[in-house]
C-alpha cells in the first residue's frame, strides 16, 4: 500500500514528554516522522503539523488525544468563569486548581500569557456566535435578538470586554465577517416585527451586549450578578420594542 502523509494536530498533549515531542507530537511507534514538524499557533494554542506515514495507532491513542482536547476546553471554560468572577486575569494556579489539572497541563496547552488570553477571548466569541447562529436559524422573529443577547451573557461575552486591554492584538479578521453577518440577521429579524425601529445598529447590539455581560464589580455572587444582568437586559429589549426614537441621534459606530 502506498504511503500517504496525514496532517496531525496535537494540542500540546497531556502526557509527559520531552520538548521535542511537545513540538512534534508523540509517535505511537516510538519513531520520528521522516519529515520535520513545524510548530505553529492555532487559536492561541501550541500545535504541530507533522507529515507522517500512515501507521497503525495503539488503541489508547485516540483516547489520549480526546482527553487532551477535553482538558483544553475545560481550561478555557474555567478561565472564562474566573475572569468574570474576579473581574480581571486570574492566576494560572487558580485556573489549574479549578479545572482539576496540573499546572504543567495548562502550560503545555498555553505556553505563555498571551496564548491563554487570546484563546479564552476567542473561545467565548466563537461559542457566543455559534449560539447566535443557532438562534437565528430557529427563531424567525424579533425574539431572536432577545434570545441572542441572553445567550451572549450566559456564554461569558463579558470576558472579551475585561481582557481586551490585556491583549497584544485583539483583531480576529476571520471572526469579523461572521459577527457582522450574525448582527445583520438579528437586526433584520427585529425589523420584521418592529419596522419603526429603523435606528437600531450593529453597534447598538454589540456594545449593549458587552455592557450587560460585564459583572457589576460590587461583590455580588456570580449567579446573582448574572440574574441582575438578565433582568436589566429584558428591560432594555422591552424599551427597544415599545418606543421609537423621536429625535435624530448620533451615529453609533459599527
Amino acid at each position: 500500500m502506498q504511503d500517504s502523509p496525514d496532517v496531525d494536530l496535537v494540542a500540546g498533549g497531556d502526557v509527559e514528554h520531552d520538548v521535542g515531542e511537545a513540538l512534534q507530537g508523540p509517535d505511537p511507534t516510538g519513531a520520528r516522522s521522516e519529515r520535520p514538524c513545524n510548530a505553529s499557533s492555532v487559536n492561541g494554542g501550541l500545535y504541530s503539523v507533522c507529515g507522517k506515514k500512515a501507521a497503525s495507532r495503539r488503541p489508547g491513542d485516540n483516547a489520549v488525544r480526546s482527553d487532551a482536547r477535553q482538558n483544553r476546553e475545560r481550561i478555557l471554560d474555567v478561565m472564562a468563569g474566573l475572569v468574570l468572577e474576579v473581574g480581571g486575569e486570574p492566576s494560572r494556579d487558580a485556573v489549574a486548581a479549578r479545572a482539576a489539572v496540573g499546572i504543567g497541563t495548562v502550560y503545555r496547552h498555553f505556553p505563555d500569557r498571551q496564548s491563554l488570553l487570546h484563546a479564552v477571548a476567542r473561545h467565548v466569541l466563537v461559542r457566543t456566535m455559534a449560539a447566535g447562529e443557532s438562534i437565528v436559524s430557529d427563531v424567525d422573529s424579533a425574539d431572536a435578538l432577545r434570545e441572542y443577547m441572553h445567550a451572549a451573557i450566559d456564554n461569558g461575552i463579558g470576558v472579551v470586554n475585561i481582557l481586551h486591554p490585556l491583549l497584544d492584538d485583539a483583531d480576529w479578521p476571520d471572526l469579523h465577517a461572521r459577527a457582522q453577518s450574525l448582527m445583520a440577521a438579528l437586526i433584520e429579524r427585529n425589523r420584521q416585527d418592529y419596522p419603526d425601529r429603523t435606528d437600531l445598529s450593529i453597534g447598538d447590539i454589540t456594545f449593549a451586549t458587552i455592557r450587560f455581560g460585564r459583572p457589576l464589580a460590587i461583590g455580588l455572587p456570580p449567579v446573582e450578578d448574572r440574574a441582575v444582568a438578565h433582568h436589566q437586559l429584558d428591560r432594555y429589549i422591552d424599551g427597544l420594542h415599545t418606543h421609537t426614537s423621536q429625535r435624530p441621534r448620533e451615529q453609533t459606530p459599527t
